[in-house]
């Protein structure tokens, strides 16, 4: 404490006599502030430096000077010890401190040649040799046991995904993953946390691996090391592989694996089936060569935990650095010192990544800066421009995943049954998922995986060809084929006759319709107020769409699930309500695809529901509303709320009106109208509550905003200053007055109370039928309780016999006692023997009746029990008990005196067990079934 009050007191006598510049100069007061914080770190650093023991510092001191630099020198610039940027210098000179004797089994000479590696203990050391650990990548994995199962988790991945591909793609993907390797060793140097930039690629490149893998190839991928190595020892053991087993399943434990599966008659493949892969991790694997053994000796201590930052230190990243951007716009601070210590607290909490330390110091630097005058509207004007630009990214993210999304589809249309196609079907999956989410984190991670894939498999070419045509119809449409007018009737000629550019929409009159339906009055009703709709061409423009939504939403279709195009006819009938074409662009199907389109109009499946001839014209009319729009604005003479656009972000800053709940209202109205205000939009609405005219101006500069939502004022104070700073601009062809507005925000209410209701009632049926469930479930047991009570009061007297009979014999086996059915459970025998030999000693064996019942045997009913027995042992060498559970059974033919079938099973054996009941024809007359 004495220390730490000095050399604050040193600095500020230091200080004091620039403080009345400070005071008058801003760049002053910021430089005073970042002098103060530089000494508080520099002040930390020394006090960190100075706990380093004397021969590693004087290691890394030789180590610093060949670099032109010294601990002084880190220590000026405010690096502490464990700051990521030493780890390389630091584990090099721990390594050089450990005796050569002591480092890991993997990190010196290799063993001698009849030494045999330690499969129990793999995933302590990486898959290599750590003496010849150079690079930044294999001196990460030596470090310690993190790198190591890093490294275990990369080449497992790595091995499965090799010998999945055909032979002939093989060496391309290993020179791919080389390519990789070599990559991260001039990358992850300069990254602010090295290893953690190895580790996290490490694991990142693996989960890549891994998403391509399917069946017995990703489930060998998620066997651990030391399961790798007892699958290899076990096929050691067979003859079927030479060498060690070091976890590692390369090109001759592949051999082995064939030669076994050829032994078991298995089809030929490189990969073990799950059953195959648990018979040879069931054999019992040798851990060291007789008269050997294993040093294992002090490694370097462990790192601290993975430095990821966390959702708070981010919080507080950002936090500190409002506060630097606050005081460089202050002229003068009274408190300035003591802001100053806090914020190099913060810093350093930061630094370390102690995420406790950074909340608990972000709380106090907040209360000093909290009382200053201007420091509220400062955070709230950086949280709103924080809000507009995460609204900025999600948008920009949505469209990609959109993108996305269209390129899959269009690639799984032209390449059925293509190898790549089940890991694309699992990325859509991913990506669909993330376009639920309200965060950019899901869905960046999405994003990444599919161009990581289109890198990783050479597709770039689809994927530019893919997304030419996003969001854009196709060229000219082909005229109809002669035959195909030619198969056409009245009820479907209607197809090719007529102006292209007409919309038609047919309705499904079929009794399997969805939702669509005719009232008694032949309009044509939604169903709960929804439609599903699908469009009968390759090829739809956005702006079209959008138009068909809003307009079947016009006729009762408030929610639209829009299928993939063009439809899917062959069970249309019972998924699609609502199908649409645009007369010329129908035309670029196949002919036999109309055909089947007009076979439907023919049986009466679909039916001709609207036609919108006037398309082009709607847009011309809505050119002129929205130059309308203006002109009122500028004489004053327009009432109500409008829209006012600059780009295509699909981001709308909508500012308050006068009664705040119309917000709500506003909103509801600009996803209504979507079509009417961006036609071409792609992703979902973002709104931003903007609290001032001046801040939607600045959303719509720095394009965070593509759209300002507001009354007449604020959309015309917008405009003006638009055009003052030359700034293109448009209005949306949409007004509303404000009883729309409210009327809308009342929809908007009501929807949001009905979905609650509609959960709690969701929510009330789900308890109802689990408290069923579990009420049914206890009269089971107690049922089941009553059934097994008769049968043990009934049978428990001969159970019993049978059951001690089998306990003295496996007791006295158990305990070396000679006894004369010795041979009646050969399996246990031999493992008692195994045991015996390996030092083991029974102190206790415990038997229960299992099951007792009846089997058939040649037309005769005989009793048969199985007993469950715990054998427990000790072993005084190793210095430790275990225990093994066994099931033994027999029947017991006492008109003859034979015991018949006796088995001994692991009690893991459940279904040798079945299998044994199946094959007895046995009846339980013990356990309710």
């Amino acid at each position: 404490m004495g220390k730490q009050f000095l050399f604050w007191a040193a600095l500020l006598f230091a200080l004091n006599g620039s403080n009345q510049a400070f005071a008058q100069n801003p760049n002053g007061l910021m430089n005073m502030f970042s002098a103060m914080m530089g000494a508080a770190i520099v002040n930390n650093a020394r006090i960190g430096w100075s706990k380093i023991p004397p021969q590693e510092t004087e290691c890394i001191e030789q180590e610093l000077r060949e670099q032109n630099t010294s601990i002084g020198g880190l220590i000026q610039n405010g690096i502490v010890p464990n700051d990521p940027r030493m780890e390389g210098i630091r584990f090099d000179c721990r390594i050089a401190a450990i005796p050569p004797s002591n480092v890991m089994p993997n990190a010196g000479p290799a063993a001698p040649a009849e030494a045999q590696v330690d499969i129990s203990r793999l995933s302590e050391k990486p898959t290599f040799d750590c003496s010849h650990a150079r690079s930044l990548t294999a001196r990460t994995a030596c470090f310690d046991q993190t790198g190591a199962a890093a490294d275990w988790d990369l080449i497992t991945a790595y091995w499965a995904s090799y010998f999945v591909l055909p032979e002939n793609e093989r060496e391309a993907f290993d020179q791919g993953h080389q390519d990789w390797l070599r990559s991260l060793n001039q990358k992850c140097p300069k990254a602010h946390s090295p290893s953690q930039c190895v580790l996290a690629a490490y694991h990142k490149r693996a989960a890549a691996y891994r998403a391509q893998l399917t069946g017995d190839a990703l489930s060998e991928s998620r066997l651990t090391p030391e399961q790798h190595g007892q699958i290899q020892q076990s096929l050691i053991e067979r003859g079927l592989l030479d060498g060690d087993a070091d976890g590692e399943f390369g090109s001759i434990t592949r051999k082995a694996i064939r030669q076994f599966k050829a032994q078991s008659g298995a089809a030929e493949s490189d990969f073990l089936t799950a059953e195959q892969s648990a018979q040879l991790l069931k054999t019992k694997v040798p851990t060291t060569t007789a008269g050997t053994t294993t040093n294992i000796a002090p490694v370097p201590p462990p790192p601290p935990p993975p430095r990821v930052e966390t959702a708070r230190l981010k919080d507080a990243r950002v936090f500190l650095e409002d506060t630097k951007k606050f005081i460089n716009q202050q002229k003068s601070l009274t408190s300035i010192s003591d802001i100053a210590k806090e914020a190099a607290n913060l810093q350093l909490a930061l630094n370390q990544f102690d995420e406790q330390a950074a909340v608990d110091s972000k709380r106090k630097l907040h209360d000093l800066l909290k009382p200053l005058s201007g420091f509220a509207e400062f955070e709230q004007q950086q949280q709103s421009e924080r809000n507009r630009e995460e609204a900025r990214h999600l948008a920009e993210g949505r469209t990609l995943g959109k993108q996305n999304e269209f390129f899959i589809d269009t690639y799984l249309q032209g390449h059925l049954g293509d190898s790549a196609t089940q890991p694309l079907l699992s990325l859509r999956g991913q990506i669909e998922s993330a376009l639920k989410a309200t965060t950019i984190d899901e869905l960046s991670k999405a994003n990444e995986a599919v161009s990581s894939y289109v890198k990783n498999n050479q597709l770039e070419a689809a994927y530019a060809d893919a997304t030419k045509k996003f969001g854009k119809p196709d060229g000219p449409p082909t005229p109809a084929p002669k035959t195909l007018k030619d198969s056409l009737t009245e009820k479907s000629k209607f197809l090719v006759e007529g102006p292209v550019n007409e919309i038609i929409l047919l309705y499904n009159a079929s009794p399997t319709a969805p939702k669509v339906w005719k009232n008694v009055r032949g309009d044509v009703v939604f169903q709960n107020d929804s439609a599903s709709v699908c469009f009968a061409q390759p090829n739809v423009e956005l702006a079209v769409s959008r138009y068909v939504d809003h307009y079947l939403g016009d006729r009762g279709a408030k929610t639209i699930a829009s299928t993939s195009t063009p439809c899917d006819l062959s069970n249309a009938g019972k998924t699609i309500d609502i199908m649409v074409f645009q007369r010329g662009t129908l035309l670029a199907n196949r002919e036999e695809y109309l055909l089947g389109l007009a076979k439907m109009l023919e049986s009466d499946v679909f039916r001709r529901y609207e036609t919108i001839a006037d398309y082009a014209e709607k847009f011309q009319e809505r050119q002129k509303l929205s130059l309308q729009i203006e002109a009122d604005l500028d004489e004053g003479s327009r009432k109500g709320f409008g829209v006012i656009a600059v780009t295509e972000t699909a981001v709308a800053c909508v500012l308050p009106p006068a009664k705040a709940e119309l917000s709500d209202g506003l909103k509801e109205l600009v996803k209504r109208n979507t079509d009417l205000i961006s036609p071409r939009l792609i992703s979902e609405w973002q709104y931003v509550d903007t609290s001032s005219n001046d801040l939607a101006f600045l959303g719509l500069q720095r394009h965070q905003c593509g759209f300002v939502v507001g009354d007449e004022g604020a959309v015309r104070s917008i405009m003006l200053a638009l055009r003052r700073e030359k700034i293109k601009y448009v209005f949306a062809a949409v007004w509303w007055d404000e009883d729309e507005v409210a009327r809308a925000t009342f929809d908007a209410h009501d929807a949001i109370e009905t979905a609650i209701l509609k959960k709690n009632e969701l929510d009330r049926a789900a308890a109802a039928k689990i408290a069923l469930d579990i009420a049914r479930i206890k009269n089971k047991e107690n049922e089941k309780g009553e059934i097994e009570r008769k049968f043990r009061e009934a049978n428990g007297t001969k159970a019993r016999g049978l059951m001690n009979y089998i306990h003295d014999l496996v007791s006295a086996m158990a305990d070396k006692r000679p006894v004369e059915d010795a041979n009646l459970f050969p399996a246990y025998s031999k493992w008692l023997n195994e045991r015996f030999g390996d030092q083991w000693q029974t102190f206790n064996v415990a038997s229960e009746v299992a099951d007792f019942g009846t089997v058939q045997w040649e037309q005769r009913p005989l009793d048969a029990i199985v007993v469950k027995t715990i054998v427990q042992q000790k072993n005084r060498i190793l210095g430790k008990y275990d225990k093994q559970c066994y099931l033994f059974g027999y029947v017991d033919d006492e008109e003859f005196t034979m015991l018949r079938n006796p088995f001994a099973l692991d009690c893991s054996d459940s279904g040798d067990l079945a299998k044994w009941k199946i094959g007895e024809r046995f009846r339980s007359q013990w356990n309710a079934e």
